[in-house]
């Protein structure tokens, strides 16, 4: 009779090693429905066998839940991500977000009133249509920037100052109110005032030149003539730059 199969023993080791093992089950167990243990098997066998059930073991969300704009640097699903870095974010991070998007606003609000103007009125004659002046490839560029600095330097809200309005005592005297509120839409308004002025000095340059009696005498048309003598007759009298002024 053969001598039953005995189990293999470490060699020349005057103790037993522990069984660090136990009773776990390999992945890569053998299945009895199939002769080999394919990737889905190999798959499910470390999600079913392989850890401890804690209960928060791989968590999972909808695709449709994830945030994939950047506004966090780690990304937390099933959680309220706004509210956890609005808890930390400190005052100096929000004061500098908040001039960041100012410098960021003032500069797209420049562009647009001056190149943007410009580049509007060509648009609008080359497609033929009047929506081209406002909307085209600059401008939108323009709105896509200014967009990703509310994520690229966000000021994150608790759910108090989301579900809350604008005026509550509570909201009014905090740093999001006065850097992205106040601070923030600041540049809007200087980049306005900018490319107004931009456009009064480009003007205060080019309409004397204009009016100049000699471009007047060599001005090919006779209505043009008759628009252009009163401007030289107030440029005469120094009347025509007090209107710039």
């Amino acid at each position: 009779m053969a001598d039953e199969q005995q189990p293999i023993k470490p060699v020349n080791l005057p103790f037993t090693p522990p069984d660090l093992v136990g009773e776990y089950r390999s992945a890569y167990a053998y299945s009895p429905k199939k002769e080999t243990a394919d990737y889905q098997d190999v798959f499910q066998n470390l999600l079913n066998t392989a850890a401890p059930k804690t209960g928060s073991d791989f968590p999972a969300v909808p695709t449709a839940g994830v945030d994939f704009s950047g506004r966090y640097p780690l990304y937390f699903p099933g959680r309220d991500n706004e509210e956890m870095y609005a808890q930390s974010q400190g005052t100096f991070d929000k004061m500098y977000n908040g001039v960041v998007k100012m410098a960021g606003n003032a500069g797209a609000t420049f562009i647009n009133g001056t190149a943007g103007l410009v580049y509007g009125i060509f648009k609008s004659v080359q497609d033929q249509k009047f929506s081209s002046f406002y909307d085209n490839e600059l401008t939108r560029s323009l709105n896509e920037y200014t967009t990703s600095l509310e994520d690229t330097y966000a000021h994150y809200k608790t759910e108090r100052e989301r579900n809350g309005s604008w005026w509550e005592p509570a909201n009014l005297f905090t740093g999001n109110f006065l850097w992205d509120n106040i601070v923030k839409n600041l540049g809007f308004s200087i980049g306005a005032f900018a490319s107004g002025f931009a456009w009064g000095g480009a003007l205060k340059a080019l309409v004397p030149l204009l009016v100049s009696w000699e471009l007047v005498q060599k001005w090919p048309l006779e209505q043009t003539l008759s628009y252009l003598r009163p401007l030289y007759f107030l440029k005469q009298r120094g009347l025509l730059q007090l209107i710039l002024v």
